[in-house]
């Protein structure tokens, strides 16, 4: 297609999910050194935990988000306008709901868990450790339907607009935490606020904005029956999508959490560093994920079988070869980084940063394959790999992480991830690519 059509789209998203992601980089690697210098490791540490708690709720919106992507993008691909007006209603109440439902359990656990001892802080940082859990459980609540707008501006090629709404709010982090760390009275809580609410009032902005500037078709009453049907289809698609998002929490994002309660504080500041200079790798490849899940979707509803097969394997290739070359480029840099933005209080150990490299490769390899699968509803056996997958690294870090150390963590994530869930799909392939084009 020509580059004015999907090309176009396409490329402008990703230019600016580029650029997005860049700040995000830009402030994480920046607000290191900061953080260290003006908090301590311990404070650092504790700080990307809680960041690392925010971060997974676009992950529990119970799989809305990524059940309007599919529906919506497929509309599109049928000229169906007015199902995507009804299917973004319907997503906007949903996402509303299920914050009201999830803030009871969250107000609870602000105030009833230990926060000091989740985030590996002493006791007598009971206080500012609540007080910062409260701003997080914030934050925590209110994101969650603003990623299912965020996904459904995917859906819609609006996304540009989003990416530039969290570009805007990573720059204003970032700000903000220099003007925190210069503070000699400033506490935890504010370096938490100026982390974490920033991003999260620009991306409210980004929806507000959104909604207000959508045509909206009134109901008429033969549209009832259409209305109830998607619904029922929102309902079924998003089920599966919230299990695979809930095995990617256990999988993924708990891993800060374990390292802090199993091993410390100062733990989880190793692992954060090496971490965060690694996830500018799978970050900067789901630039092209993102858009391609869409696209994919839209592609199949129309029938371009052919320029599905020919992208995925391209995406494929890209996925490996480009991972594989930045990850080794970051293995021999990452000393150095470390040593200049940890002030020389940060030394990650040989092994950790090894196990990142290695695991940075198969995420990416995950992520393109599983862009097609999500955009063909491939989702059974996806959710299948993938609880069996996060069950297993999960208890195997819980069991093995004061045997094995802070290194051996991204080794427990690389082999199971490997071994339960790409070596599966691969030998799976065959059929995996009749039920994706014969459902179509």
């Amino acid at each position: 297609m020509a580059l004015s059509g999907r090309g176009r789209i396409f490329y402008g998203t990703a230019i600016w999910s580029f650029i997005a992601k860049a700040a995000a980089g830009i402030c994480l690697l920046l607000s290191m050194p900061m953080v260290i210098a003006a908090f301590g490791i311990e404070q650092f540490g504790a700080f990307a935990t809680l960041s690392s708690f925010v971060a997974i709720a676009p992950l529990l919106d119970f799989g809305f988000g990524n059940s309007a992507l599919n529906l919506i993008s497929d509309a599109r691909g049928r000229q169906a306008e007015r199902e995507c007006s009804f299917l973004l209603k319907l997503a906007a109440i949903t996402a509303a709901k299920i914050a009201l439902l999830l803030s009871v359990p969250a107000v609870v656990a602000v105030f009833l868990s230990p926060w000091w001892s989740i985030l590996g802080l002493l006791r007598d940082m009971d206080q500012p450790a609540k007080q910062a859990a409260a701003i997080g459980g914030l934050a925590f609540i209110v994101n969650i339907p603003l990623a299912v707008g965020a996904r459904v501006q995917l859906a819609l090629d609006q996304a540009a607009s989003a990416f530039r709404w969290q570009t805007a709010g990573q720059l204003i982090a970032l700000a903000a935490i220099y003007l925190v760390c210069q503070s000699k009275s400033a506490t935890f809580p504010m370096l938490c606020a100026a982390g974490i609410l920033p991003p999260t009032l620009c991306a409210a902005t980004n929806c507000f904005l959104m909604l207000r500037r959508r045509a909206w078709h009134s109901v008429d009453q033969d549209d009832r029956a259409l209305i109830t049907e998607l619904a029922r289809k929102l309902r079924r698609q998003s089920c599966s999508f919230f299990m695979l998002q809930i095995s990617a929490v256990l999988a993924y994002s708990s891993d800060l959490a374990i390292i802090s309660s199993r091993l410390g504080a100062t733990d989880a500041a190793t692992y954060a560093a090496s971490q965060r200079v690694f996830s500018i790798i799978p970050t900067a490849a789901s630039l092209l994920w993102a858009p391609l899940w869409p696209q994919y979707r839209r592609a199949l509803a129309a029938g371009e079988f052919g320029w599905t097969r020919r992208t995925f394997r391209r995406s494929l290739l890209l996925a490996v070869g480009g991972a594989s070359a930045l990850a080794a480029g970051t293995f021999i840099a990452l000393p150095w980084i470390v040593a200049v933005l940890g002030h020389g209080k940060i030394s990650p150990a040989v092994f950790l940063n090894a196990g990142f490299a290695v695991w940075v490769v198969l995420d990416c390899v995950g992520g393109a394959v599983a862009a097609l699968l999500n955009a063909g509803n491939i989702l059974r056996f996806q959710l299948i790999l993938a609880l069996v997958f996060a069950l297993v690294s999960c208890s195997a870090k819980i069991a093995l992480a004061p045997a094995l150390g802070v290194s051996g963590i991204p080794w427990i994530t690389c082999s199971a991830y490997a071994g339960l869930v790409l070596f599966p799909i691969f030998m799976a392939r065959r059929r995996i690519a009749r039920a994706l084009f014969a459902s179509h």
